[in-house]
């Protein structure tokens, strides 16, 4: 009795210590504590106004400057043409420019071009969801494999040692 009773304590004893080994016991059994670091603290800078606050309200002629803003904007971006000589004058460099990169024959489906180039699915292409749910609504040449024959090919080619890939599949319309 009191040799079980001494294993039994030493087998504890000896369970605890090499358990207060592991510096990571605390911490999975939740009994760590979580305290910040006192040099990682950095205090907030007092909130304070902005030295901008009183700023008028925009005039109209705030409003109708961006509005011209942003209409030579979309013209240059989208290739209209503006109403003003001056703007036209002022953009004949760029447009030299871009009729001789050859702008005007770029090609509107590029994206779709480099997606298929790159391997990117280009939006007609179905996902496995898709294709388990809908097979049967795909396009079918209405060719069937011979299972009778297939089977017969399979073990062939095991008998022979060779792949099973190998040999044609016999199909039946």
């Amino acid at each position: 009795m009191k040799k079980n009773a001494f294993l039994q304590i030493s087998a504890i004893s000896l369970l605890t210590l090499s358990l207060s080994a592991c510096g990571d016991v605390k911490e999975k059994l939740g009994v760590a504590r979580h305290s910040p670091d006192e040099f990682t603290v950095v205090k907030r800078a007092p909130l304070s106004m902005p030295p901008t606050y009183n700023l008028r309200a925009p005039t109209e002629a705030g409003a109708t400057a961006s509005t011209q803003m942003t209409q030579q904007a979309k013209a240059t971006v989208f290739g209209t043409e503006q109403n003003t000589s001056s703007a036209a004058s002022a953009h004949s460099g760029e447009a030299a420019l871009l009729r001789k990169a050859g702008a005007s024959q770029a090609d509107p489906d590029i994206r779709n071009v480099l997606n298929k180039e790159n391997g990117y699915l280009d939006g007609n292409d179905k996902t496995l969801a898709e294709k388990v749910l809908f097979w049967q609504g795909e396009d079918q040449d209405g060719t069937l494999v011979d299972p009778k024959e297939e089977a017969k090919r399979l073990q062939e080619n095991r008998d022979n040692n060779r792949p099973l890939n190998t040999g044609d599949v016999k199909v039946q319309e």
